[in-house]
């Protein structure tokens, strides 16, 4: 049972969708929140925002916002970006891979010249990696159906939010009967920040980094790649390349590993590419 400290507590979950993946040239496109005690949600909040740019077709084909629908009810960045303010108060916020969303809330929040929230943030990703290592994938779509949550349409920002609160609540619910004092809640949360004192520390090259990579997932290209692993272990794959993702501000490339057919994540930042035309290649230093 919960004890009577968790009952106590609120949160609010918080997921965007942007035109693109690079938080120094694409923008905020959707942002959708839920506030929620451990047993309950019970408000909501959703805003479509009107990029200046384009969006990349690579995200639409995730989050199939159409043109129409921004066009209906955007709002401009500095509407969306007060109302969301407003709605999360003081509340600590609970993220999915929370450096993603924060680069670009974070972004958006300084364009418009807003004070920089202040709140303590979650990150239910980190959780699920550390306390639930036994889980084959951590992806909020895959933890939906490990943990047998309500069905939504996911890849929108407020589904996937109310999705991110039932996966938070799940993992405090099954440490609940340890977690009787903030002192405990605060040592079993451990990983944690402050909204403003959060810095974007992704390559200033990501834009060349996500081309390079889709050139050679396009062009089926087998290629060498040495890098070291978790463990810090040096490894070497021939691989085919699938697409680049960002974790925790750390930038992988999911590949299929040849001939096994193995899918794996490389980190970038320890990763040397044996180009087939360029020779070695480190594209992140």
């Amino acid at each position: 049972m919960p004890s009577e400290f968790l009952d106590q507590l609120t949160w609010v979950a918080v997921d965007t969708e942007t035109t693109g993946l690079n938080p120094w040239k694409n923008e905020l496109l959707e942002i959708g929140a839920v506030r929620f005690q451990l047993d309950s949600e019970f408000e909501e909040f959703e805003v479509l925002i009107k990029p200046e740019g384009k969006i990349d077709p690579r995200s639409r084909a995730v989050h199939n916002i159409t043109n129409e629908e921004i066009e209906e009810r955007g709002k401009d960045l500095e509407t969306a970006m007060k109302m969301f303010v407003e709605f999360i108060g003081k509340d600590s916020l609970v993220f999915h891979n929370a450096p993603f969303d924060i680069s670009f809330l974070l972004r958006g929040i300084e364009k418009v010249n807003l004070p920089v929230p202040d709140n303590t943030y979650y990150d239910s990703l980190y959780l699920s990696r550390k306390y639930f290592a036994h889980r084959k994938k951590h992806s909020l779509s895959a933890l939906r159906e490990q943990l047998d949550l309500p069905e939504e349409v996911l890849h929108r920002a407020l589904p996937d939010a109310r999705l991110t609160a039932h996966v938070f609540s799940e993992t405090i619910r099954s440490k609940a009967e340890q977690l009787t004092s903030n002192n405990k809640y605060q040592s079993f949360i451990r990983s944690h920040g402050r909204f403003s004192k959060f810095k974007i520390k992704l390559p200033k090259n990501m834009e060349d980094i996500y081309k390079y990579f889709e050139r050679h997932s396009r062009s089926g290209t087998v290629m060498k790649i040495d890098f070291k692993d978790q463990a810090n272990v040096a490894q070497t794959n021939l691989v085919k390349i699938i697409e680049v993702m960002v974790f925790n501000q750390n930038p992988f490339v999911k590949v299929i590993v040849h001939p096994e057919g193995k899918e794996k994540l490389i980190p970038l930042r320890t990763a040397t590419i044996h180009d087939p035309d360029k020779g070695k290649v480190k594209l992140v230093e």
